[in-house]
This record gives structure tokens, sequence and C-alpha cells, in this order.
């Protein structure tokens, strides 16, 4: 039995053993390539030959900002499995100025997964490409509605005989709970302020209110209206005909679609590319995205100023985890005094793209931007959303950027805790207790009487929200009744939250940094990105943990909102409780 206990032993740490060391020497490999790639890079310099056309094709899921840790991918030349929003803008803009660019190819694949304010900065770039005297066409097989609004922007737009194209306006779908609570036993206790109810009634009704539809109408209504007018202004048709064409659906017909003047021709891809090189004596070259960033990369100035853009994107937990999709307290504290300590650095932009999150975290960070601010300015650029916690680190920054389409707002501050004592009941479970103290045992969730824990949470949250609506009183220079008549968990589109003064002008980020540059008066300067994580054993494990994780249901993962059962630590949010999926 030893002798098996020993070679076992062994075995298992054989096997350890060369699982570190294949693992070292995986890192040494990167290094060494890494070496070897950049002098290859300095000795090719490579050129960007006449008649070229800029290949963008988007066919991956967009983000962002890629992780500081894919670089990775770049030095082994392995394709990301995303696009990241940076890379796309600052290559769209270096193809603007090459002379041997002769216009881009949009190729957009169905499976694009995209927010609706990253689409309207890649439209922005694209115009601002088009004045150059380029052109811009697009293609695609198959263009849902986010692809063709994209598309829009194009000179001509061409589609697969044998595909289609989606407009159809838009909708958003909330999940309600209430009657597979009471089905089940299993409920959710909810605790809030701020009298829209809306924000949590999932949990408490089976259906929507009129109160909370008139939002939701409202909020979509102000993003349709946007969509509208920028697809009505690209194709030189009407807004009653874009409406039109999307209450009936008009582009199913593809022809139909074609003598509207929605696209530009039905062709098939072999066709496409013959159209992209009307001059049949000469052949036209592409050249990919990845390749061009990598040249307009090699083409940078170095300046002394920068301005630096640190994106908080994901939820905001009080969390030690250093994980660039998420906003955790360590990291981000870190992240802004480093961006303010530093000298070159004379301006921040932070880039909010969250639903919000942990109360504390979210006050803990507003502090720290309140510190940043007096050593720099800070600006704020919104993307997809920006709302509750999310709105709460933005709300004292000296200048808020919205897009119209950003979703904002969202003041409110509420707790959901599980409770589980009508299913244990069911099921012939009875809990009792025995306390020195009557509030010992905190929130019981196999009670369903937990009066005196609630009254005393109750406190707690409306503390919570009586400072969130001073710090949107002073950030934004209102009074407390206006910030009042605004808040109450109501959600606004970027568009109506100026109209609210929530936010100071519309723009994207390219026009935040912009401002940010003109606020400090420099003319000359380098956008640097942060958080920049360290590349320990750690983070590249943190990084590679999504190959190897399981997919969880949308509703399963809503418990990352939920303290657990066995605590009596009251978890408190300043987040959009239901996720608000827009179609």
């Amino acid at each position: 039995m030893n002798f098996f206990r020993s070679f076992l032993a062994s075995l298992l740490g054989t096997f350890v053993a060369l699982g570190i060391l294949c693992f070292f020497s995986f890192i040494s490999i990167i290094g060494i390539v890494a070496v070897f790639s950049n002098k290859s890079t300095e000795k090719e310099k490579i050129n960007i030959k006449p008649n070229t056309v800029f290949k963008l094709r988007l066919d991956r899921p967009i983000v962002e900002k890629s992780s500081s840790l894919n670089s990775f991918e770049e030095i082994l030349k392995i394709d990301s499995e995303v696009l990241s929003l940076d890379k796309i803008l600052t290559t769209i803009d270096f193809a603007k100025n090459q002379e041997n660019i002769n216009g881009i190819s949009l190729e957009i694949s169905p499976f694009l997964s995209v927010g609706w304010t990253q689409i309207r900065s890649i439209r922005s770039a694209l115009e601002k490409f088009k004045e150059s005297g380029k052109f811009v066409y697009a293609y695609s097989d198959i263009l849902l509605q986010k692809g063709y609004y994209l598309s829009s922007v194009a000179d001509s737009i061409f589609v697969n005989p044998m595909g289609s194209v989606e407009l159809k306006g838009l909708a958003a779908n909330v999940l309600y709970y209430k009657n597979f609570e009471d089905k089940y036993g299993v409920k959710m206790d909810v605790i809030r302020s701020g009298a829209y109810k809306s924000a949590v009634e999932p949990y408490l009704e089976s259906k929507m209110s009129d109160k909370n539809r008139l939002q939701l109408k409202e909020l979509l209504g102000s993003l349709w209206e946007t969509v509208e007018n920028d697809i009505a202004k690209s194709r030189n048709i009407s807004v009653t005909s874009v409406n039109q064409i999307a209450e009936n659906i008009l582009t199913v017909d593809l022809e139909k679609a074609l003598d509207l003047g929605v696209i530009d021709g039905l062709v098939s891809e072999k066709q496409y590319k013959n159209k992209l090189n009307p001059s049949k004596n000469t052949n036209y070259n592409n050249i990919t995205l990845s390749k061009l960033y990598g040249i307009s990369k090699s083409s940078i100035q170095t300046f002394n100023d920068k301005i630096a853009i640190i994106y908080a994107q994901g939820s905001i937990l009080y969390s030690n985890n250093e994980n660039e999709s998420i906003i955790g307290k360590k990291l981000f504290i870190k992240t802004i005094r480093k961006a303010a300590k530093n000298k070159k650095v004379k301006a921040i932009v932070l880039r909010i793209n969250s639903p919000g999150g942990d109360a504390l975290t979210s006050d803990i960070l507003w502090n720290e931007i309140e510190d940043a601010k007096k050593k720099k300015p800070v600006i704020v650029s919104m993307g997809d959303v920006a709302a509750s916690g999310g709105y709460y680190i933005a709300a004292g920054a000296d200048k808020i950027f919205a897009d119209p389409m950003s979703v904002t707002g969202s003041i409110g501050v509420f707790a959901a805790i599980p409770n589980v004592s009508g299913f244990t009941q069911n099921i012939g479970i009875n809990s009792e207790e025995v306390v020195t103290h009557s509030n010992a045992n905190g929130y019981n969730p196999f009670k369903s009487d937990n009066r005196k824990f609630k009254a005393i949470a109750k406190k707690e949250i409306n503390k919570i929200y009586a400072t969130f609506k001073k710090r949107v009183s002073m950030g934004r220079n209102l009074e407390m009744n206006y910030v009042e008549k605004n808040a109450q968990g109501r959600v606004w589109s970027g568009k109506d939250a100026l109209n609210n003064k929530l936010v100071d002008t519309l723009g994207d980020l390219s026009n935040a940094i912009e401002y940010a540059a003109k606020k400090v008066n420099i003319k000359e300067y380098n956008v640097i990105s942060y958080p920049k994580l360290e590349p320990s054993v750690k983070n590249i494990l943190d990084q590679l943990s999504p190959f190897v994780s399981i997919e969880v249901p949308k509703f399963l993962q809503k418990l990352n909102f939920i303290e657990k059962p066995e605590s009596t630590k009251l978890k408190v949010y300043t987040s959009m409780p239901y996720e608000l999926e827009i179609n």
C-alpha cells in the first residue's frame, strides 16, 4: 500500500512539475518570439501598396478595449476572439490620411455582437473618413438591424441575393419572476429607496406596470429617434419612409428594399469584389485591420504630454481581483491614483460602460475621482450603459459626454435577498433560532417574517440613497429637489439625460479626448489606456479562465447581486437589477 501511495505521489509530483515547466517554457517562448517579432517588424517597415482597399471585416464581438494581456495574440500573430473599439477607430483614422488607400470595404457578419454606442462611434469615424474623398462600400450576406445601421453610412450597400436585411424598430424584454416565486416558494425580499418601483418590479410583480412600460417606451423612442435620423440622413430618404419600412418589415423583399433605397445592389461576394476595383487594367490590394493597425502603431510620434483613458467596464465590485472585465475596487483605486500622479498625464478621460454594482465601492471610487480632480481634469465618456453605480462614479466629473444612445441615470438604491421560507415549509423543513439579542440572527432566509431586519436595512438604504443624490447635486450643481425629480431609479437615454441636466453634452470618446486636450491647452499628445495589468502568472491565468469557464444562464447570473443566505451582512447595490437588452 505504501508503495502505491509513494508511486502515486511521485506520479502526481511529476505531472505538476511538467505542468509548471510547460507553462514557464510557454512564457519564455513568447518572450523570444516577442524579441524576434519586434526585430522583424523593424526590418519590414511594411509599406502600403498603391491602389489598396482597407478590408474592415467585423466578424467578432466588439469590446471597448482589449485586455492589456492580449499582446500575446499580437506577438504570436493569432487572431483575437474579439475586436477592440479603440483599435478599429485608430485604424480608420490612420487610413484616412494614407494616400495609397482608396477606400474601405466594410464587411459585416450576421454574428456581430456590438453595442449601439460602439456602432455610432464606428459610424462617426467612417463619416470622417468619407470627408477625405475616399469611398466606403459595405457588403454582407445577412444584415441584421445593428449591422444595417452601421452599413447605412456607406456610399453603397451590397447584399447577397439570397441573403436578407433587417430593419424593424427597437424592442426590450424584461423577465418577471413573481409567478415562479409563488409556485416554488423561493422569492426575493426587496428593500429599496426611490419611488420608481419599476427598478425592482420583476421580483415583485408578474407583469409590467404601466409606469415601467411608459418609461421603457420613452427610452426606446428616444434611442430609435437617433437611429431613424441617422439612417434617413445617410440613405437620403425621409424619416417617414424609414418608419414605414420598419413598421411593415418591407426589407424582407430584397428587390423592394432595393427599390426603396435601403440597399444599392444584390450581388455575390465575387461580384462585389469587382465593384471595389472599377478599373480592369490594374489589380487592387487588400489590407486587413490587424496589419494596418500594426503599421499605424509604428508610425505614431511620441510626445511628452499624455491624455489617459481609464476604461471602467463591467459590474462595480468590492473586489481585490485584478480583472479588466469588472470594475474592482483594488485595481481601479490603483489605476486612478497612477494616472493622477503621472506628471506626463495632463488630463483623464474616464470611459464608463457599467450598469453599476456595489454601493460602497461606487462611493469609494467617487472619492478617488474627487481626489484626482484636484490634480488634473477628469472627463467622462459614457458608453452603452453608465447607469446607477456607473452614473454615481461619473457624477462628479468636470464634464460628462454621453452618446445619444447611452443608457444612464437609474439613480436609486436597493437590496435583494433570497428568501426560501415557502419552499422549505413545503418540503417539511422548519427553522428554529436561539439568540442572545433580538437582532443577533440578522436576516433569516428560512423565515417569512424579517420585519425588524428590513426596518434596519431600510434606514441604511435611505442613507445611501441620500448620499447618492447629494453626490449628483454637488457634481452637477443641481438643487436636491431637481435631482429627486430625475432620480428614483429611472433610466434615461443620453439625449434625455442632456435635457435633464444629468450630462453636459452629446459626443463619443473621441469628442471627450479632444475636449480634454483643449481643456489643458495641448495640441500634440499621445493617448494611453488604463488599466494596465502586469503580466504575472495569476493575471495571465485569470485572463485564460474564459477558455475553461462554464456558460451560466442569464437568470442564474443574477445571483451575483444576491448575498449568500448564511450571511447576515446586508449587500446594498447602486445597480440596474435587471439586464436591459435592446434589440
